[in-house]
């Protein structure tokens, strides 16, 4: 039987980010794919000058009602961007329509390289945080992983041990038995993430060569394949492997091809690739 995620995420007119690679990808994995937009922007927030930006929080809770009314519920939940610190509440109240089993996983998109994204907030950490506590899986970045815990950020995504550190203490404040840190690397030349099993204390890196510049959308594209991986039924680190090898593939092919890096990267000609290899 078909499982039924919600994507909680914005919608960029401009843009193969959020909401629109994510839709595709988990569409493509065979999953019912049900949208819950928390902004309309123009273009998205990267490379871009003087967007629109609607905030859908008021919309977002007379959605929710209504798929009450009609007793929708979801095997899987998966969040991106949200607008506003006053939006977790409604992410809170879309989790009530999760199933008791179902599988939350939380991205929770603040920032990166040391710095916080526009219109993120202290109030935004906070809200994040009590977000987090009811996620099965969180994806959190460096940047996000040093906010969440509430300690300065340190540049050191090759430093394995100071990795594993951050790992230790989101699992104790967060108590997510499963945590996947992005955008680290175990030695030169790779970039990839960490996935840490809190229960067993482990961490396993998923990483491929490393490809100069800054390719927008890729964050929220590994977190759809990964997403739908782990539905699909493969272990957290397979799940990675994915994620890694299909994320590498679209940024090689932009780069490739010269394609300018704020409109992201050309993830839809690998989506065939990706479904043969969620077949196995």
């Amino acid at each position: 039987m078909q499982k039924r995620i919600l994507i909680i995420q914005d919608i960029s007119a401009i843009g193969r980010v959020s909401m629109s690679a994510a839709l595709p990808i988990l569409s493509c994995s065979g999953l019912i794919t049900t949208m819950l937009p928390t902004a309309l922007l123009s273009t998205h927030s990267g490379g871009f000058k003087d967007f629109t930006f609607l905030d859908l929080t008021e919309e977002m809770g007379k959605i929710t009602d209504h798929w009450a009314r009609e007793g929708i519920e979801f095997d899987a939940v998966q969040t991106g961007y949200l607008g506003s610190a006053g939006q977790v509440k409604e992410v809170e109240k879309a989790l009530g329509l999760a199933k008791k089993d179902a599988l939350v996983i939380i991205d929770p998109v603040m920032g990166d390289k040391g710095r916080l994204y526009s219109g993120i907030t202290e109030e935004m950490i906070k809200a994040m945080r009590s977000l987090c506590m009811k996620a099965d899986i969180i994806m959190p970045n460096l940047t996000e992983a040093a906010f969440l815990l509430g300690r300065p950020y340190e540049d050191k995504d090759s430093d394995k041990d100071y990795i594993l550190e951050l790992a230790r203490g989101l699992y104790r404040e967060f108590q997510n038995e499963n945590i996947v840190i992005t955008g680290v690397s175990s030695m030169d030349g790779l970039c990839g993430s960490a996935s840490y099993n809190g229960k067993k204390d482990t961490i396993a890196y998923s990483e491929k060569p490393r490809i100069k510049g800054h390719y927008y959308g890729t964050g929220d594209i590994f977190a759809s394949v990964f997403t739908a991986a782990v539905l699909r039924g493969k272990s957290m680190e397979a799940a990675a492997d994915l994620a890694a090898e299909f994320t590498y593939r679209t940024i090689k092919q932009s780069h490739d091809q010269g394609l300018p890096q704020r409109l992201g990267v050309c993830f839809e000609l690998n989506i065939p690739w990706l479904v043969k290899m969620l077949e196995e």
